[in-house]
């Protein structure tokens, strides 16, 4: 799942696009400014627009939307 949401991120045009969880919680992607893939591939990062970050295990990814 991390290969895809690389893929996604490097896409050009950059598209909108949203990660899902496992539990189900979904974290929205409005632009490449709000996701950060750290190398090593075990979490993502990403921030809303209030500047507020979330760090997720990568292993909880279950749907790039």
């Amino acid at each position: 799942m991390i290969a895809d949401l690389r893929k996604r991120v490097e896409r050009t045009p950059v598209a909108a696009f949203s990660i899902r969880m496992s539990a189900g919680h979904e974290y929205a992607v409005p632009t490449l400014g709000h996701v950060c893939l750290p190398l090593g591939g075990r979490s993502v990062v990403g921030s809303d627009d209030e500047g507020i970050v979330a760090v997720v295990p990568a292993l909880h990814l279950s749907a790039l939307i």
